[in-house]
């Protein structure tokens, strides 16, 4: 699948060994007084591919302030010498929200994590 151009991309790239977190502000597309009530996310298969993890258990993914989600990503130990890294590479993963309206409004974002070898 093709990235969206209109996806976020954090300015931060990771590099395949590191376990670090990222935050994605959903307030510019809330409503006044409205917050996030759930969400999900999940990797594309590019993703997948190259074996991008997304935190579970302490570094699973948790809504911040209402209108911020913060991620934990890693990549899987097999695949961080892929050398795929080694020129730079961007990972999608989507974010799909539900907001606290009445009723409810869901949002779907397409999100990218850049990896590259450091």
């Amino acid at each position: 699948m093709a990235i969206p151009a209109s996806a976020l991309v954090w300015d931060e790239p990771m590099d395949p060994s590191d376990l670090v977190d990222y935050v994605v502000d959903c307030a510019p597309f809330l409503d006044t007084g409205e917050v996030i009530s759930s969400f999900t996310l999940a990797n594309y298969s590019e993703a997948n591919l190259l074996g991008l993890q997304i935190g579970t258990g302490s570094y699973a993914p948790q809504i911040v302030a209402g209108t911020k989600i913060r991620m934990w990503f890693s990549v899987d130990t097999t695949y961080q010498a892929n050398a795929a890294f080694d020129a730079g590479v961007n990972l999608p993963v989507f974010l799909n929200i539900t907001t606290t309206s009445i009723p409810a409004r869901k949002r779907q974002r397409t999100l990218v994590v850049k990896v590259v070898q450091r």
